[in-house]
């Protein structure tokens, strides 16, 4: 009867689908990344929520024409617009949209090598894409006095703003600029673009600065 009772308590007590059920690192991206759109609903960059505002790429948010920010189905006119035009970074505010803790920040910058995912509208469709690489070189000075981590994952047009990722789900950063022509071929198509060329994302440590200010 004692085993039968504690048989039951632990049947009662353990979760569906056991103890030790593998969570999704990814399960908060999805619900958290925007789209910025022009006035006729065309998407041109990616942006992601994080620490209550919404982080991406300056060349996106200093942008020559109106834009919105779609938001989990919402669009929203951004306010408090903060740029570094140096680095290719801004971070964003949404009136009227409970943006709440968003993506998790990583506790530390990637290093070479490290898996990294790439997550945006790419070409501007309206579903994003996750896409695989690795970290080429981490922490680099590039050509205009950018601080950046390259990385090998597959990035087009529309990508810009969108959230880098680490294997357990965590922001690095946001993508600036990609150098790399892709092979003919439809995207998605990582594995197909030129080695010898690498992306540049902006670098964790100015990321995690601006948020403690």
């Amino acid at each position: 009867m004692k085993t039968l009772l504690l048989i039951t308590l632990l049947c009662v007590l353990l979760p569906a689908g056991g103890a030790f059920a593998k969570v999704n690192p990814f399960a908060r991206l999805e619900r958290n990344t925007v789209s910025l759109e022009l006035r006729d609903g065309r998407i041109f960059c990616t942006g992601v929520v994080t620490s209550n505002v919404v982080l991406t790429a300056a060349h996106c948010a200093n942008h020559d024409r109106p834009f919105r920010v779609r938001y989990r189905g919402k669009t929203y006119v951004p306010e408090g617009v903060w740029l570094d035009v140096t680095n290719d970074f801004a971070v964003l505010t949404l009136p009227g949209a409970n943006l709440g803790r968003g993506v998790p920040l990583a506790k530390r910058p990637p290093s070479l090598g490290d898996p990294v995912f790439v997550y945006g509208h790419a070409l501007g469709n309206t579903i994003p894409v996750l896409t695989q690489g690795i970290t080429s070189s981490a922490r680099v000075l590039d050509n205009d006095g950018q601080i950046a981590t390259r990385i090998d994952a597959a990035v087009v047009s529309g990508n810009s703003g969108g959230p880098v990722l680490n294997s357990k789900g965590r922001l690095i950063g946001v993508v600036s600029y990609t150098q790399m022509q892709p092979a003919t071929c439809s995207f998605p198509c990582p594995g197909l673009y030129e080695s010898t060329h690498l992306n540049g994302i902006v670098h964790w440590e100015i990321l995690d600065a601006i948020l403690s200010r």
